[in-house]
């Protein structure tokens, strides 16, 4: 508000901000000649450019995770240079407990892929983004991490494991089937052999699929005739899969294990499925 001998007394006007920060210059009698108007308009005007580059590649800028907002407390004090750019800094160290396996999906490659299972060892989200993997001190490769929630658990992927091998054949027989001969059966059989050639024992996952029947296809039959060892159903949380199974298998060192899976497939005689009888090849 305006001092009595101003013209303007008796109303309220906008304050603007240069006078208001040289009264506030004044009572702390500060009586260096500076713009500070112009200080922070610079000020933030240079905070505004250095955020509109985006992170580095692969990093995500902090969000908020299924509703929540978490605070990530450094461990010790930490100096962040002011020079416009992004910077990578520790704010803790914490270890988690890790279990190693490997997976394959013999029908689309006989590659082994290792991974490991990784617990979230803090009661705040994993965050997603990019990581060096080391193993024994020795760099291994990057990766970039998936969200695990807290305490959660989370799979990182460490690329082809060499030392095992894994080779899929299959067999076909086409027989008549039924009182009559009305129908036919299609047999497949799938065998699969895991050779582990390292000095201990490994942990592998197979993957397999069998085919699927769509809605009111009452005249096609599928049967699974035999699977040795046992498996179970599989529906990966990724994608949606149907038909999908898996072997969790441990192979001993040097030594290898066969899967064998047969299923039949029963069809009128006078028909044949799409894209031949055969599934398998």
């Amino acid at each position: 508000m305006p001092d009595p001998k101003d013209s303007r007394r008796g109303s309220l006007i906008v304050s603007q901000r240069r006078e208001r920060y040289l009264e506030m210059l004044w009572v702390r009698e500060v009586t260096r000649e500076i713009d500070v108007v112009a200080l922070i308009d610079g000020a933030i005007h240079t905070a505004h450019r250095a955020g509109q580059g985006g992170p580095p590649p692969r990093h995500h800028l902090a969000s908020s995770q299924g509703g929540f907002d978490y605070v990530y407390a450094a461990d010790g004090t930490v100096d962040i240079p002011s020079d416009g750019v992004f910077h990578g800094i520790p704010l803790m160290s914490r270890s988690a407990p890790i279990e190693l396996g490997y997976i394959v999906v013999p029908r689309e490659s006989t590659d082994v892929f290792r991974h490991v299972k990784l617990k979230n060892p803090l009661d705040a989200p994993l965050l997603p983004g990019p990581a060096d993997i080391y193993i024994g001190g020795d760099y291994l490769l990057s990766t970039d991490l998936r969200l695990a929630p807290p305490r959660g658990e989370l799979k990182i992927g460490l690329g082809v494991e060499q030392a095992i091998k894994v080779s899929r054949n299959t067999s076909f027989a086409e027989e008549s089937a039924g009182l009559m001969g009305g129908s036919l059966a299609l047999r497949h059989e799938i065998t699969i052999e895991v050779a582990n050639r390292r000095e201990r024992p490994v942990n592998v996952e197979v993957h397999e699929r069998l085919p699927t029947l769509r809605e009111r296809e009452d005249e096609i039959q599928l049967d699974l005739a035999a699977v040795d060892p046992a498996w179970t159903a599989f529906e990966p949380d990724d994608y949606p899969l149907k038909g999908g199974h898996r072997w969790q298998i441990q192979v001993p060192a040097a030594q290898q294990k066969k899967l064998r899976v047969v299923y039949v497939i029963k069809i009128s005689a006078k028909k044949e499925l799409v894209g031949g009888n055969r599934r398998e090849q």
